[in-house]
């Protein structure tokens, strides 16, 4: 069963969408992600396969926890960067492969999406680079930030 590529409608899976309803209770729990960095990343069959959405999808999820929502940043691959809100790889390329030809084969065929590999190399830069900000910021405001959360 493949549980990260995007869903057929160009939006998440309904194992991810309910992985994302159940992770209300921690919100209800004293918001556990509140000024947490979320950068996301999507894996379809072709580019035009419900990325974007998902990565909105995603994207939302992360506000509705009060995170702080980073993309691939402005050192984003240079020969075409697949999306501007966040990673979007393909699962093979130049060519997608189907999961049921080979299943070990597939689960690697998105390292050969040499533009997502970048995109997610930047985007995981910008997460430590948004985490060290946050970090710094709150060792300045001390206990002042409402409500304070203690990162």
């Amino acid at each position: 069963m493949d549980h990260w590529r995007p869903g057929l409608l160009g939006g998440i899976t309904a194992q991810l969408k309910a992985l994302i309803d159940r992770t209300m209770a921690v919100e209800f729990a004293g918001m556990g992600f509140r000024n947490k960095i979320g950068g996301s990343i999507a894996v379809a069959y072709d580019r035009q396969g419900g990325l974007e959405g998902t990565i909105a999808d995603l994207q939302r999820w992360f506000l509705t926890h009060d995170m702080i929502v980073v993309s691939v940043g402005p050192e984003r691959p240079k020969q075409g960067i697949g999306c501007y809100y966040g990673v979007a790889a393909l699962q093979g390329y130049p060519y997608p492969l189907s999961f049921g030809t080979d299943p070990k084969g597939s689960l690697k065929a998105v390292t050969q999406d040499t533009i997502g590999m970048d995109a997610c190399i930047h985007l995981g830069k910008r997460v430590a680079e948004m985490a060290q900000v946050v970090k710094a910021g709150f060792q300045q405001v001390k206990k002042t930030a409402w409500p304070y959360q203690g990162l």
